[in-house]
């Protein structure tokens, strides 16, 4: 899907499920398997495969697999690179099982205080934080999802954010 999108890019998936990454790459796509909320393994395939210009987190939708993966990749994002986080209407779904056990912040909690220049998270090393907040030079939170014409189950909740890196 996302090669429709970016026709000219070279597209690294990252996935955790054995069997979606065995298909894919049958298909001829590359894709790196690791677990997205583990740091050493997005550190890993950054090495292998990074730096990127563009990084959309289109996988896992709990908040502590979301959080790691910014906190971890948007530093190391090219300078002016774009991050893209999908399927953030889950943060609207305020359940203990989604927000984890070692937060109350949802995602999008997270990414409204980035958007007024604070960054507080548990899951988000304060290194990582001090990087983020010296580089985001734009965030656009999009409730309607008018950038990519998605019209799915969750209608107008699928919730989008679009942080953009300093050059």
């Amino acid at each position: 899907m996302w090669k429709e999108y970016f026709p000219n890019a070279e597209v690294i998936g990252f996935e955790y499920d054995t069997n979606s990454v065995s298909q894919a790459r049958e298909t001829g796509h590359i894709v790196y398997e690791g677990d997205q909320a583990l740091q050493q393994d997005l550190e890993h395939c950054n090495d292998k495969y990074g730096p990127f210009d563009i990084i959309i987190d289109d996988g896992g939708h709990e908040m502590g697999q979301q959080q790691i993966s910014f906190g971890h990749l948007f530093p190391l994002l090219s300078p002016g690179g774009l991050y893209i986080i999908e399927d953030l209407h889950t943060s609207l779904i305020h359940t203990d099982d989604r927000a984890g056990s070692l937060t109350n912040k949802t995602t999008l909690d997270v990414l409204k205080e980035l958007d007024i220049g604070h960054l507080e998270s548990t899951f988000i090393s304060e290194d990582n934080t001090t990087k983020i907040l010296e580089t985001v030079k734009y965030l656009e939170i999009d409730y309607t999802n008018s950038k990519l014409g998605y019209s799915g189950e969750w209608g107008n909740q699928c919730v989008i954010a679009f942080i953009i890196k300093h050059d």
